[in-house]
């Protein structure tokens, strides 16, 4: 009778500390929530020092306030989420200060009224959902270098016009040269409709304008809406931030709560 040969083998015994184990696996399920938590802020700050680069490929000239409005929500064990984007960009219309940011961020067919907008609707001079763009005087001399109407100009404007909800003075100095010219002030506002304001009685468009000497200098022309192009895709940026750094990160945070829960263990069992 034939025997078959048998291929030779090694024996080993592989013995299991079940005790160990699901002490092990108890900490282990106790770190998660603290990893996951960390991890989600730190792939969210990731983000926001990211988001410069983007806003200078896709803005013409982001001014410095609009490089550091990036926000980040943090993350906490008990709320698994981060969220990376522009706060107070879509309160009630005239009140939010970075209501300039959403339009062209997430491209709208329109978008809410600023500030200075919404006080001259309040008090009649434009119409409600109407906007306000830098009317032909503004710019040929007045755009700063980021291509916007200064503040100080808006500030002129909302004292001129008396229309800031408090009220405050005219400055002396726009009052006198209103006074000089033998108006009531140096600004006024032109709401929608027929006129006969301009040269020749002709028709004035729109908008709020300026009294010179020289004439008159259109500093706001009054339209019903603006376009917006999407310029930014903020998932996506977060998507190739994870891309990116995500398992360095996810190795760094680990590392870091397994550190601190072996401090914490070794303090306990100190004691």
């Amino acid at each position: 009778k034939k025997h078959r040969r048998h291929s030779p083998c090694a024996m080993f015994t592989v013995t299991i500390n079940t005790n160990a184990t699901g002490k092990a696996l108890k900490e282990f399920r106790a770190m998660l929530p603290y990893v996951a938590a960390s991890t989600l802020t730190e792939l969210g700050r990731a983000t926001q020092d990211r988001m410069p680069t983007v806003l200078q490929r896709r803005f013409d000239r982001p001014t410095p306030y609009t490089m550091r409005s990036v926000r980040v929500e943090y993350a906490n064990k008990n709320k698994l989420r981060s969220v990376v984007g522009f706060p107070q960009s879509e309160d009630a219309s005239g009140k939010s200060k970075n209501e300039f940011i959403r339009p062209g961020a997430l491209g709208t067919s329109s978008r809410r009224q600023k500030r200075t907008e919404y006080l001259l609707t309040q008090k009649g001079f434009l119409p409600a959902g109407w906007i306000t763009v830098p009317g032909s005087h503004a710019k040929r001399t007045l755009l700063d270098g980021f291509g916007n109407i200064p503040g100080s100009i808006y500030k002129q404007i909302i004292q001129s016009l008396q229309i800031r909800p408090k009220g405050r003075a005219v400055s002396k100095a726009s009052q006198r040269r209103a006074t000089s010219m033998g108006v009531a002030s140096e600004f006024f506002a032109v709401a929608p409709g027929a006129n006969k304001l301009g040269k020749n009685a002709g028709y004035l468009p729109s908008g709020v304008y300026r009294r010179t000497r020289k004439g008159l200098q259109q500093y706001l022309l009054f339209v019903k809406r603006a376009s917006y192009e999407k310029r930014i895709d903020m998932r996506q940026t977060g998507i190739e931030t994870a891309q990116e750094k995500g398992i360095a990160i996810v190795q760094a945070v680990f590392r870091d709560v397994q550190q601190k829960f072996a401090a914490y263990a070794s303090k306990r069992a100190g004691r």
